[in-house]
């Protein structure tokens, strides 16, 4: 496992997400390794209705056609650009398919050495009917999974300025 070559952070774009990805970016730094950012997006669905209320846009609900797959690249590209710097050797991907299963096909394509992971993201209500996307990649994936929540960022950005406070 050690040293890592390749980490595996997929992302759906949510705060949890973000977390995740800095983390994961922090270790392919330390580590000179490749990061694949990867996004799945789910294959379309039909909505119930009624949607309001439980955090799901209608207008973005299960899409996965080409349309929705550019502005994902694009939304994924943005975030990356702001997280990392240059010289992070940084593959991004963005697959249409059901997110547990292509995550953990993606991990054993590209020989991950491990994948970072966030808990929760968008979609909470498919969490309660369904189970947690990262519950299923921990269940059963090839390499070591972390999972980060955005609340442990905090955290350790709280410390951080308490320690500089104290220094000074």
């Amino acid at each position: 496992m050690l040293p890592l070559k390749r980490i595996l952070c997929p992302t759906d774009l949510s705060a949890d997400s973000r977390a995740a990805l800095k983390v994961a970016g922090e270790l392919a730094l330390y580590f000179s390794a490749e990061l694949t950012v990867l996004h799945v997006q789910t294959p379309t669905q039909q909505v119930v209705w009624p949607y309001e209320g439980l955090g799901i846009n209608p207008y973005e609900a299960g899409l996965s056609t080409p349309e929705t797959m550019a502005l994902r690249e694009k939304q994924l590209v943005a975030e990356t650009e702001e997280l990392f710097p240059s010289e992070l050797d940084l593959k991004l991907r963005v697959v249409a398919g059901e997110p547990a299963q292509t995550i953990l096909e993606v991990a054993r394509l590209e020989k991950a050495d491990m994948i970072v992971i966030a808990p929760h993201g968008h979609n909470r209500l498919r969490k309660a009917i369904f189970g947690s996307t990262a519950e299923e990649v921990v269940k059963n994936s090839p390499c070591p999974v972390v999972t980060m929540h955005a609340g442990q960022e905090a955290d350790s950005q709280t410390q951080e300025a308490q320690a500089q406070e104290a220094k000074s």
